[in-house]
């Protein structure tokens, strides 16, 4: 069997998180035939456990009080590995946007981090936001435009309270011995290996997910030969 967990968070640059954190938000989840409802507040996880690998699910938000839900993903397939599924639900306003940075490293067990320039512009020039890491209990901090954000595999960071139709470019900076590769998803981007970049629309989080593959040699093991 498989887990999936259910993350909130509501990315408002006027409440703050301390506020969102007293409003909950309904949620429903639908995994294959089941479906269970509960309610998150920003910052809290739930997690659905003895799922059967194969099945398809869907989360959706039913009260999203005037904000903008966006999902990561929506809908997918219980995969049961062992550090489970997961989806993270995220509110905005309408008149702000947010850029969600996220990190696979393939063919390594490397816990190294890897540095990404984001630049962040707007009609009246360069503009800045909130920079949270997803996974850390740290106080999301101030981010200016070619501010750098690093994250080792598994991990990420979303830069919120930025103002819609912010333009975005995202340059991650070479490792030896690894390929970069970057997909966007949410609105509509565009993505070159290293460098993702886009524009995106009020009340939407753009996501960018970037793949590193390790290139350096396997070392063999039992005194084998490589073929």
């Amino acid at each position: 069997t498989g887990t999936l967990s259910v993350t909130k968070y509501v990315l408002d640059s006027d409440a703050g998180l301390e506020q969102d954190a007293q409003q909950t938000f309904p949620i429903q989840v639908k995994v294959g035939d089941a479906e269970e409802s509960f309610a998150l507040s920003a910052g809290e996880t739930k997690v659905l456990s003895g799922l059967t690998v194969g099945t398809d699910y869907t989360v959706l938000e039913t009260n999203s009080h005037g904000y903008v839900a966006n999902y990561f993903p929506e809908t997918g397939t219980i995969t049961g590995t062992a550090n489970g599924d997961n989806a993270v639900v995220f509110n905005v306003p309408e008149d702000e946007c947010a850029l969600f940075i996220s990190k696979t490293v393939k063919n390594s067990s490397t816990d190294a981090k890897f540095r990404f320039t984001v630049e962040l512009t707007a009609e009246s020039g360069a503009v800045g936001g909130m920079l949270l890491y997803t996974d850390s209990d740290a106080a999301p901090a101030e981010f200016v435009s070619g501010g750098t954000v690093e994250l080792a595999s598994g991990h990420s960071a979303v830069i919120y309270g930025l103002p819609s139709g912010t333009a975005y470019k995202v340059t991650e900076t070479a490792i030896a011995n690894y390929t970069a590769s970057s997909v966007t998803t949410g609105v509509a981007g565009t993505d070159n290996d290293a460098i993702a970049e886009g524009t995106i629309a009020g009340g939407a989080v753009q996501g960018v997910h970037y793949t590193n593959t390790s290139t350096a040699p396997s070392t063999p093991s039992g005194g084998g030969r490589p073929g």
